[in-house]
Order: structure tokens, then C-alpha cells, then sequence
């Protein structure tokens, strides 16, 4: 058996499931029936959308930690546990320290590691190049502190047409070894209205973000995510509750009512609760010449 203290051994290795209950749960251990009691919901990594922008946020603030130290290992690479939110089996609970919803729609942590790519990276496999995103939700309720995941060398913040601030990565603690640390504006004031992150690279605008203050809910905007239409194919409809503008709201707890057209058939409820003003449903083709006729109200 090799020593802990050892040399590293002259092989690649990666840093393997790391992110879930381990990270500021006080080494809950194996010992999974007192998992529950353990864990502070505002320091975890389990976040359901449901939680808040608070505690998405702080989810995204424990991925940046967890992989800036995964660093410092000397691994070719780490693997996130994990992508979607899940049913565990052995728990009546969901696994929810995901970057996704279990229905795939993506929490803010999620954008932190395409911002760890290059500008320069290009592919035809993935979204590559420039990017910037913007962590934060724009509502009277939001951290004034705002945090934008970008890969560019400068980001400017613009509130309602003005500019807040131009400014480099933010280095701290738990970004000393980060390809590209997170942009961090300190905002003074709360104004309804929109925020836009613009990136630079050689001086140049290059990418760009926009998000704005949701009004009052009026309707759901569907999209549809799959496989194209084939017999036995299952994918998600997902609902989005938005204002007259079309921005989404982020309500908790809003019943949402799916119905398919001939040929198709919803797995599971077809009534279901918002989470950030999201809801989803699976759907599966029972007839291969069917159309793709989903409502939802």
C-alpha cells in the first residue's frame, strides 16, 4: 500500500465526485441516515431552484472553492458530482447538488465552468469562444454584490443604459489558481430595469449578457428539448413563467397544467408546481406520425 505522504505518482489522474454532500456538510461520512441534520442550508451545495438566488449562488461560490483547490492536486482534470439533480433511490428526497434541474434547466454554477475555457477555444462539439453571463437575478430582493462568469479580459456593467464599472477578474482566496476568476460589481442601489456585462478581449467587445427585472406574471412560454420525433422518443417540455415582456419570473409554487395533442402522452403529473418560475414535463411519442402539439397554462 502506498503512503499517504508519498511522491505523486508519474501518471495521469483526475479528482473524481466531488461537490455534493462531502462540501460544508461537517464530514457527514457514510453515515447517510443523519445526512439530513447536518448540513446548513444556506452554506450547502444542495440547492433546489426552489431556494432562492441567495442559495444558488452560494452553490456556485462552493463549485468556484471546490475547483480552484482541485488545482493545486496536480490532476489532469476533475469530475463535478454532478450534472443534473436526481432521485437517489434510497432516499425519499432528490439529489439536488446538480448544475442542472433533474428536468435540465441550468442553475447559475452551471455557467461558471464554460467561463473557464479560453476566448480563443473553438469547437464543434460544444459552445465555444467568448462568453459572459451574469450570476445574478436583477430584482428588488438580489445581492447588490453581482457576479458575472465571463472568460474575457474585462467585463463592463451597464445598469439601465449606464455604466457601473469596467473592470478585471476579482483574485481572491478561492481563485489563486483559476484560468479565469469571476467579475464581482459592488452596486450601490437596487434600480428596476436591465443589467448588461460586456466582454473584452484586446480591447474589443466580444460578448455580452442582458437580464432584466421581471413584472407581474401573465402566461407560460413552452419550449420543447429532444431527440426529433420518433416513435417511443421521450423529451422535456419545459415552461416558463414570464411578464408581458416575455422576461421570466422566478415564482415558487405557481400550478402549472400540460396537455399533448393526439399520439403523445405525459410521463408522470401533468400538473405541476414552478420552481424560478420554471416547470417541465416529460413526453413521449406513441405514434411515429404524430405532431408535436404541447400546451401549457
Amino acid at each position: 500500500m502506498r503512503r499517504l505522504d508519498a511522491e505523486i505518482p508519474d501518471k495521469p489522474y483526475l479528482v473524481s465526485e466531488y461537490g455534493d454532500w462531502a462540501y460544508y456538510a461537517q464530514n457527514a461520512g457514510l453515515d447517510q441516515a443523519r445526512w439530513r441534520g447536518l448540513m446548513q442550508q444556506e452554506r450547502s451545495s444542495r440547492q433546489l431552484l426552489a431556494h432562492g438566488e441567495r442559495c444558488l449562488l452560494q452553490q456556485a461560490t462552493n463549485v468556484q472553492e471546490a475547483h480552484n483547490d482541485n488545482l493545486s492536486a496536480g490532476a489532469f482534470a476533475d469530475g463535478y458530482w454532478a450534472m443534473f439533480d436526481y432521485n437517489r433511490g434510497y432516499a425519499e428526497d432528490l439529489e439536488v447538488s446538480g448544475l442542472m434541474s433533474s428536468e435540465r434547466i441550468a442553475k447559475p454554477a452551471y455557467h461558471f465552468f464554460p467561463s473557464q475555457r479560453d476566448a480563443q477555444a473553438r469547437s464543434d462539439l460544444f459552445k465555444a469562444g467568448p462568453m459572459v453571463h451574469i450570476a445574478n437575478a436583477w430584482t428588488a430582493d438580489s445581492p447588490l454584490d453581482t457576479r458575472v462568469f465571463s472568460n474575457c479580459e474585462e467585463v463592463k456593467l451597464r445598469r439601465n443604459g449606464e455604466t457601473v464599472a469596467r473592470q478585471t477578474p476579482e483574485r481572491s482566496r478561492i481563485s489563486t489558481l483559476l484560468r479565469h476568476p469571476p467579475f464581482r460589481f459592488e452596486l450601490s442601489r437596487f434600480e428596476a430595469g436591465t443589467l448588461e456585462a460586456i466582454g473584452y478581449v484586446d480591447g474589443k467587445a466580444v460578448a455580452e449578457h442582458r437580464i432584466q427585472t421581471p413584472g407581474s406574471e401573465v402566461r407560460v412560454e413552452l419550449a420543447t428539448r429532444g431527440v426529433a420525433l420518433g416513435l417511443h422518443d421521450i423529451l422535456f417540455a419545459h415552461g416558463s413563467i414570464v411578464d408581458d415582456a416575455g422576461v421570466r419570473v422566478p415564482v415558487n409554487g405557481r400550478l402549472v397544467r400540460f396537455t399533448v395533442g393526439p399520439g403523445l402522452e405525459v410521463l408522470g403529473p401533468s400538473e405541476v408546481m414552478s420552481e424560478d418560475g420554471f416547470a417541465a414535463v416529460l413526453v413521449r411519442v406513441k405514434d411515429a406520425a404524430a405532431r408535436l402539439e404541447v400546451t401549457a397554462k
